[in-house]
């Protein structure tokens, strides 16, 4: 089995031409790269702040605990947070003693949808 090539195909004049990579001579890098702190504003999705900055951005993500991610393959395993769920009966404590200080506000609706009807729905009036 012979050994791969690469080839560039480029339009000559109205003729097809094909030439090995191999052949053509090493490009220098006439200046440096030159990468700037600077991104068009960017939405923070743990904050919902916005950052023009690169370095900001990935010091918010660090602060709210957040891992950045590239195109890198990912190393860091990471373990689903444990969710505590309520049952119906805590979930309506819960919620009838942040409405008793104040912290929840109840609307009171005119119709219950059929939806509610038929999961029991609890409406609470005052």
């Amino acid at each position: 089995m012979g050994t791969r090539q690469s080839f560039i195909c480029f339009n000559d004049g109205g003729q097809l031409r094909l030439i090995d990579v191999a052949t053509l001579p090493k490009r220098e890098n006439k200046a440096p790269a030159v990468h700037t702190d600077a991104i068009p504003f960017t939405w923070h999705p743990t904050t919902g702040r916005y950052f023009d900055s690169k370095s900001q951005f990935r010091a918010e993500t660090k602060r709210t605990g957040g891992l950045e991610v590239g195109n890198d393959l990912l190393t860091h395993k990471f373990s689903k947070p444990e969710r505590k769920t309520l049952s119906a009966r805590e979930h309506l404590e819960k919620n009838y003693n942040l409405h008793k200080n104040g912290e929840l506000k109840v609307i009171e609706a005119e119709t219950v949808s059929s939806f509610e009807k038929d999961h029991g729905a609890v409406v609470v009036r005052e």
